[in-house]
């Protein structure tokens, strides 16, 4: 189960990668359920599955998909609303602070 799961994050990270915001929802999910899934579920289906097991196969792909989804949703509302991060803040600030620190020495 192991390497499973390692497939289907793997292959689910690599598809996020290249196409996280070109295509919509439904086109990411649907490469992910056409290439990632197979790799998760190969050879589950001819053993004893029992229902933990198959709530953890659910967690899988809800986990990967709601936590990546989440991100690009903070970022896009960070953007349309120009909100920035404190280590955005602090690193201007500190950009600013060594400016003048090396205008006043020169």
């Amino acid at each position: 189960m192991k390497h499973a799961k390692r497939s289907f994050y793997r292959a689910a990270n690599a598809i996020f990668g290249k196409v996280c915001r070109i295509p919509s929802e439904e086109v990411v999910l649907q490469l992910i359920e056409r290439k990632c899934l197979p790799l998760l579920l190969f050879g589950v289906g001819v053993c004893p599955v029992m229902k933990t097991d198959l709530r953890s196969l659910d967690f899988i792909v809800n986990r990967f998909v709601l936590l990546n989804y989440l991100r690009l949703l903070v970022e896009m509302r960070q953007q349309s609303f120009s909100f920035r991060l404190s280590s955005d803040i602090l690193q201007k600030h500190s950009k600013k602070y060594l400016d003048n620190i090396i205008r006043e020495n020169s």
